[in-house]
Order: structure tokens, then C-alpha cells, then sequence
């Protein structure tokens, strides 16, 4: 149940981040007073990991954070101050998982990427 849920976190933001329609439904005001605060979220869950046909138990965790991104290197910017039209907000999940195989720990990390609202501008 819980890879289902960590892998239905993928796939819903995947699925956000492949269209650029905004939905009309979202408060984004509020939803920026939440997020734009400078601190992430974090959640934990119990992970069964299939590894060389066997079912191994871990953990896997979900860190949702905004930050300031680059459009064309594609990394967080350090100084988004001076990036100009360079700048795009994101919201960045990272997902970590972390189980042992009998043989050695295993520690897998993804990080996926969606725009936040704005306009989407071309960089040359």
C-alpha cells in the first residue's frame, strides 16, 4: 500500500509537470502563503523494495520544498537575484529509499521537478 501511495505521488507529479495549463480551481494565494514559507515537508512511510526477487523492508521518505530553479542548466540557482528571465520556481519532491538486501544497504534517491504558477517564457 505504501509503495502504491509514494508511487501515486510520482505519477501525479509527473502528470503536473507535463502540461502548462494552469488549473483555475487552485487558490494560489493561499497555496503560495503556504509553500513560499522557506520550509519543506516531509513524510515517512514503511517500504517493502523487491531486490533480486525477494521482498526487502525499509523506509521511504518525501521532502516537497520550492525553490528557484534554472531554466536552462536545469539546478537550483544560487544567487536567483541576479538569474532574471533565468528564474523559475519549482516544487521539488526528492523521495529516498533506504532498505538492506542481506548483502549490503541499499539508498536510492529521485528528484522530480513542476513548475509553480507563472508565466512560461521561452529562454533563449
Amino acid at each position: 500500500m505504501k509503495n502504491q501511495l509514494i508511487a501515486l505521488c510520482i505519477l501525479l507529479l509527473g502528470i503536473m509537470s507535463c502540461g502548462r495549463q494552469e488549473s483555475r480551481d487552485i487558490d494560489f494565494e493561499q497555496w503560495g502563503k503556504y509553500w513560499f514559507q522557506g520550509k519543506a515537508e516531509i513524510s515517512s512511510f514503511d517500504l517493502v523494495q523487491y531486490r533480486y526477487g525477494e521482498a526487502r523492508e525499509g523506509e521511504a521518505v518525501l521532502i516537497f520544498v520550492t525553490e528557484d530553479f534554472s531554466r536552462k542548466h536545469q539546478v537550483k540557482l544560487d544567487r536567483p537575484e541576479e538569474a532574471g528571465r533565468d528564474k523559475l520556481s519549482v516544487i521539488k519532491m526528492n523521495q529516498t529509499r533506504d532498505f538492506v538486501t542481506g548483502i549490503y544497504p541499499y539508498h536510492m534517491m529521485l528528484s522530480a521537478f513542476s513548475p509553480t504558477k507563472e508565466i512560461h517564457k521561452a529562454i533563449n
